[in-house]
């Protein structure tokens, strides 16, 4: 869809102009709601703008460039305010397509040699060129009817392309019906909610005029979105050309009867309206001397203005879908959500801080200021309200009074006070904003018993599980014991710390019935997982000794502590198996003895 069309259909040179543009800044840019916003300024190229409606399909089919409205680029957020200055101008897709496609030398990629340029003069051109785009301009042309016969017989065969090529007329410059739009508009947040307007306005500079003149610079109002008038702010010159004109025609009416009649074509500009400051200037090229980059350049640019306006036509998606208006105005969005989330943050601070003085966060300072206010309170229910006012009245005209008559001081002495006190350092109030600022807020709370939180978090969630598991195996398992042991399990591996051949590991177990049975933790009995083992009390069970091989074994701190019980084990075919276990102290060790007795007494064998 894009390659359909987009060749041209004329043999004859279109000379290509350089326009360049900067809007630099703006002021009185606030919506009729007095809200101010982050503004941004599109630039856009539009050749059918004073065209009328009816000429515009003939127009279009002499030149299909002109078929579209081109975006030339956008300037970057200028922050919340009504008065913005744009440094920096970021050009379009279309411009950026445009200039990979041209060739290397041209006006778009041209730079300025800084071969014979001081340093200065260089970082003043490099910082004024951040915001002026270049955008090439067609010249206007118009067909007269006829098929290009301009082929020459020596090419031989005419190419399918060439067959309907067709004789073109260049126009001047200034019959041209395009015109440089520049749309102001909000970025931000805020001014995008349905009850805001996001468009501020346009400003039309009609090209004929820029064509004519060559450059183009001054303060033009921002008057409605879509509008064809341009209203700009006389500059000095032509205020005092305007005086000299209205004193000569009130010279002339009063030495002639009639009434003689100045043209006024300036429109009245009202202050305090929108206005921005922008200059626009055309470089056209020389009409005596083409070279074939011209020539490659103007085929370039015709064919991808072609394309572009075709591609519009087909999505029917205008220059405001771009992605370089949603990147602008997501970077707009940024950087205004992080201005009102800090001023949003410091009231907040302020609040919690005022909070915290009062609910003895931190007693020392609350205590203060509670003494502080029972003191005034007390002062306020004694002594009437007007007597304190008194007082304070006579208090300063007291000072006053012994200031004027104290004895008086040497003016040398006064000069070395005023030299030392130069600085406007007051330490009353800067003990009273280091007295508030030490306050905390309730995020420095967090942040300062943040691990104090977690291990309290912890611990109430592990007396949760205790509870919730005590309540299970009571009620569910119906056990008559269960606890934290440690297991004598093989080690098979000797150290030189360690001796023996086995080892002690922490087990979770329970009495149940005539079962003795253990998980390897608490956790795996409350996700549900298998036991890691069981005895049952059956036949010839209890509780076992130790043998003095066992007691040569362990360590005079385990001896009493260590229990033995034997049964028949799950494994192994029920055989008879016999484990010691370790327990924490006397209280768990006397209670499981007594459970595994309540169980082995009551066993039907």
């Amino acid at each position: 869809k894009e390659m359909r069309g987009a060749t041209i259909k004329y043999r004859k040179h279109r000379p290509v102009g350089d326009l360049e543009i900067s809007v630099l800044r703006g002021r009185n840019l606030v919506p009729q709601l007095g809200i101010p916003g982050s503004l941004v300024s599109s630039i856009m190229w539009d050749p059918l703008k004073f065209a009328h409606e009816s000429s515009k399909g003939s127009i279009t089919e002499s030149d299909p460039s002109s078929g579209a409205v081109y975006q030339i680029g956008e300037t970057e957020g200028s922050g919340v305010t009504s008065a913005p200055e744009w440094k920096v101008a970021h050009a379009s897709n279309e411009l950026e397509r445009m200039r990979q496609l041209l060739p290397s030398k041209n006006f778009l990629s041209r730079t300025n040699s800084g071969a014979d340029l001081r340093k200065e003069v260089m970082d003043e051109l490099k910082e004024s060129s951040r915001n002026v785009l270049n955008f090439p301009i067609l010249q206007p042309i118009v067909f007269d009817g006829n098929d290009d016969e301009d082929v020459s017989e020596d090419e031989g065969e005419v190419s399918e392309s060439t067959l309907h090529m067709k004789n073109i007329q260049l126009l001047p410059w200034e019959s041209s019906k395009g015109a440089i739009v520049v749309r102001i508009r909000f970025a931000d947040v805020l001014n995008k909610l349905p009850i805001f307007d996001q468009v501020l306005g346009d400003v039309v500079i009609p090209f004929s005029r820029i064509a004519k003149a060559g450059s183009v610079e001054g303060w033009f109002q921002v008057l409605e979105k879509g509008t064809l008038r341009t209203a700009e702010e006389p500059s000095d010159d032509d205020s005092k050309k305007k005086s000299n004109k209205n004193d000569a025609s009130k010279f002339l009416n009063s030495h002639t009867d009639k009434e003689v009649e100045s043209p006024d074509t300036t429109s009245k500009v009202i202050e305090g309206k929108p206005f921005i400051y922008l200059k626009a200037t055309l470089k056209l090229p020389n009409s005596r001397m083409v070279t074939d980059i011209d020539k490659e350049t103007s085929v370039v640019v015709a064919e991808h203005l072609i394309r572009s306006a075709n591609a519009k036509e087909d999505s029917l998606l205008g220059f405001l879908g771009t992605s370089i208006n949603t990147f602008n105005t997501v970077t707009g969005v940024r950087g205004n959500i992080q201005y009102l989330q800090n001023q949003l943050g410091n009231l907040l601070d302020i609040f919690e801080i005022v909070k915290n003085l009062f609910n003895f966060t931190c007693p020392e300072k609350s205590g203060m200021i509670l003494i502080a206010l029972s003191i005034l309170w007390l002062v306020l229910s004694l002594i009437p309200t007007r007597f304190v006012v008194l007082l304070g009245g006579l208090g300063q005209y007291a000072a006053t009074f012994m200031s004027a008559f104290s004895k008086p001081i040497d003016k040398t002495q006064i000069d070395a006070q005023k030299s030392e006190t130069k600085d406007d350092y007051d330490p009353i109030s800067t003990r009273f904003k280091n007295f508030f600022s030490g306050i905390p807020t309730n995020e420095d709370l967090r942040r300062f018993y943040f691990w104090e939180a977690i291990k309290v978090g912890e611990r109430e969630r592990e007396v949760l599980a205790n509870k919730k598991r005590a309540a299970r195996l009571t009620k569910l398992w119906k056990a008559q014991w269960f606890g934290k042991l440690e297991l004598k399990v093989k080690n098979h591996v000797a150290t030189a710390a360690n001796e023996r051949l086995w080892d002690w590991k922490n087990i979770f177990c329970i009495i149940q019935g005539h079962r003795f049975i253990w998980w390897g933790s608490e956790k795996d009995f409350d996700e549900g997982e298998n036991p890691s083992g069981q005895i049952f009390f059956a036949g010839h069970s209890g509780l076992a000794g130790l043998s003095p091989l066992e007691m040569r074994e362990l360590k005079p701190v385990e001896a009493p502590l260590v229990v033995s019980i034997f049964g028949r084990g799950a494994a192994d075919g029920g055989q008879q198996t016999k484990i010691s276990l370790l327990a924490a102290d006397f209280g768990i060790k006397e209670s499981f003895e007594g459970a595994v007795l309540n169980a082995t007494m009551d066993k039907n064998d």
